[in-house]
């Protein structure tokens, strides 16, 4: 039967009241209660926020993707401090916490639902490194090279050299392809090379590379209308590889790709060590077999 009296934050407001009486703040005693949970919350986010820090450096993510995170954090923190302050000082009634709560909760969530999308992709793509700053990549039907890995966006040069801020939740959501090779793993498939082919002539110069160098091997299609003699257009793309035969760091590769109603599509692959190379001579070298295709 005691203990259905039990209520200890009311003890204190009262025995609060009673030091404060003198002071004629007595009537206040239920607001200055508040101060000693708030300053615990603080205490608490304090601990929150430096073991965050200290996870991610451990974890050797930057510093951006931590200042995201303690920022959710510290939103989450303000809105318990908010609405614990209304419920434990009584005014607002029960109902009314819980309306507040539940509209703030939407209103953050309606107003931050992009940006922590882009957080948690951005996360995501740090921990998971499918890129990294100067890689050439194409992600769906965009491509160019990384030049900037923020928390939210992922700054891309197109071959057009604009440049475009990608959210890295769209970055998630697409096909991603990433042209960076290591020279021993594309060497390994000469094992099983028994023709000597356009792969062929390109490895005998790649292993001029040492182990373990990056290069980036880029690859795209041409596509031969079915208007068009494919028997006359080929010849004519073969003698454009021959001639740009010293400006990659292997013959450009040249090989059939697909075959539909459309016409037949040939599959062209260029090996730089730069992929600032492919904006400039890997550009001329498309515009050079488009040429031979559509006069």
């Amino acid at each position: 039967m005691m203990m259905q009296g039990f209520n200890p934050y009311q003890d204190f407001v009262n025995f609060l009241a009673m030091l404060l009486q003198p002071l004629g703040l007595d009537p206040y005693a239920q607001y200055i209660a508040i101060v000693p949970f708030l300053i615990i919350l603080y205490i608490a986010y304090l601990v929150v926020a430096r073991s965050i820090r200290i996870s991610f450096r451990r974890a050797g993510l930057p510093k951006e993707a931590m200042t995201g995170v303690i920022l959710i954090v510290r939103l989450i923190f303000f809105a318990i401090a908010v609405v614990a302050g209304l419920a434990v000082t009584n005014l607002v009634a029960g109902e009314g916490v819980i309306a507040f709560g539940a509209l703030t909760g939407t209103a953050v969530g309606l107003a931050f639902s992009r940006s922590l999308s882009n957080i948690v992709s951005g996360l995501y793509v740090f921990a998971s490194r499918p890129f990294r700053v100067g890689d050439y990549i194409r992600l769906g039907s965009m491509e160019g090279i990384v030049r900037d890995i923020t928390l939210n966006y992922t700054r891309l040069t197109k071959p057009d050299f604009t440049t475009e801020l990608i959210p890295n939740s769209d970055i998630v959501e697409s096909k991603l392809t990433n042209f960076r090779v290591r020279a021993e793993d594309y060497l390994t498939q000469e094992k099983d090379e028994k023709r000597e082919g356009y792969l062929g002539t390109a490895m005998k110069t790649f292993k001029t590379l040492t182990t373990g160098e990056e290069v980036y091997r880029y690859t795209f299609e041409v596509m031969v209308h079915r208007q068009y003699e494919v028997s006359t257009v080929r010849p004519k793309l073969e003698e454009v590889v021959q001639k740009w035969d010293k400006e990659f760091l292997t013959s450009p590769e040249m090989y059939y790709s697909a075959n539909d109603y459309n016409g037949v599509a040939f599959g062209f692959a260029i090996i730089v060590e730069d992929p600032l190379k492919l904006l400039h001579e890997g550009a001329d070298f498309q515009e050079a077999l488009v040429r031979v295709v559509h006069g």
